[in-house]
């Protein structure tokens, strides 16, 4: 914008253009003054009119002056705000992966775990296993010793009686032969000897096949027995597996949809090797993070105190320039004031001296009104 230049010559061309039909203004000074007073009216308008304009700039520029600091603060407050967010949002990302870490951790724990129970628990399988087939391998060896040892039993009394079977026949037929003239009274008792022989050995024979027979039941009853234990074991293993299975499956489904491919595969692939490697890392991760998270710490608490001394003395230049301002104000309002009362002072004396040469210079006073 180009100033506009108010001079002496333009005034004082307008006051003496002025048009003198027109009617009084509020101030009740004629029209027709003005033409006749303009030599001694047109430089303090002029002046009025010049001050009138700096002051108005004045004011612009103190206004200008309040918005670039108000614009400054709000930077200096969206720029605080930023740096706030910046702190805030690194501090969630160091909290999430914090808890990701937590989470890694204690899921490999879980998995080093649940391999652990599933290892002792195939172990635990085989030793019973290897157990329940050492137990069947015994009891068949006994089961086979003892029916050799009773079928070479059976065997053995079979054979000694029929010797003595055909012992006694032929000592019966000799003895019959040589003392059947002689001795009738022998031989009635040689055969109530042998009546009560073979009776005993009647007797024997059916204990022998009675004990057989129970010793055959108790065989079978512990075989069954044996057996439906067998049958019930395999079955509950059986059943175990698949529950087992099932779990897993089930374990996996949920594992593998709440985990993402990426930390499955890391996961699968450094669980055996990098067991240890991982610890240590996270420890030394853990010690820089604390460390970088103490460092970040001190030095926002010393950016925080640097910001208020900044602010502080910023405050207390501003209250300070705002004072200077007031008082420089105050004092330029009084001095215009004090100006004001001169010039109207001024004024007010060359328009009596003006009214005062006027009454003298026509001899009518009656054309003023």
């Amino acid at each position: 914008m180009t100033e506009v230049v108010v001079k002496d010559a333009e005034v004082l061309h307008l006051l003496k253009t002025f048009d003198t039909d027109k009617a009084v203004g509020p101030d009740k000074v004629s029209p027709r003054l003005l033409p006749t007073c303009a030599d001694l009216l047109a430089p303090p308008l002029t002046k009025s009119k010049q001050q009138s304009k700096q002051q108005s700039k004045q004011q612009s520029k103190q206004q200008s002056k309040q918005q670039n600091k108000q614009h400054s603060k709000q930077q200096s407050k969206q720029h605080s705000k930023q740096q706030s967010k910046q702190q805030s949002e690194q501090q969630s990302k160091q909290q999430s992966k914090q808890q990701s870490e937590q989470q890694s951790k204690q899921h490999s724990k879980q998995q080093s775990k649940q391999q652990s129970k599933q290892q002792s628990e195939q172990q635990s399988e085989q030793q019973s296993e290897q157990h329940s087939k050492q137990h069947s391998k015994q009891q068949s060896e006994q089961q086979s010793k003892q029916h050799s040892k009773q079928q070479s039993e059976q065997q053995s009394e079979q054979h000694s009686k029929q010797q003595s079977k055909q012992h006694s026949k032929q000592q019966s037929k000799q003895q019959s032969k040589q003392q059947s003239e002689q001795h009738s009274k022998q031989q009635s008792k040689q055969q109530s000897k042998q009546q009560s022989k073979q009776q005993s050995k009647q007797h024997s024979k059916q204990q022998s096949k009675q004990q057989s027979k129970q010793q055959s039941k108790q065989q079978s009853k512990q075989q069954s027995k044996q057996h439906s234990k067998q049958q019930s074991k395999q079955q509950s293993k059986q059943q175990s597996k698949q529950h087992s299975k099932q779990q897993s499956k089930q374990q996996s489904k949920q594992q593998s949809k709440q985990q993402s491919k990426q930390q499955s595969k890391q996961q699968s692939k450094q669980q055996s090797k990098q067991q240890s490697k991982q610890q240590s890392k996270q420890q030394s991760k853990q010690q820089s993070k604390q460390q970088s998270e103490q460092q970040s710490k001190q030095q926002s608490k010393q950016q925080s105190k640097q910001q208020s001394k900044q602010q502080s003395k910023q405050q207390s230049k501003q209250q300070s320039k705002q004072q200077s301002k007031q008082h420089s104000k105050q004092q330029s309002k009084q001095q215009s004031k004090q100006q004001s009362k001169q010039q109207s002072k001024q004024q007010s004396k060359q328009q009596s001296e003006l009214f005062a040469t006027i009454e003298k210079a026509t001899p009518d006073n009656n054309w003023v009104q």
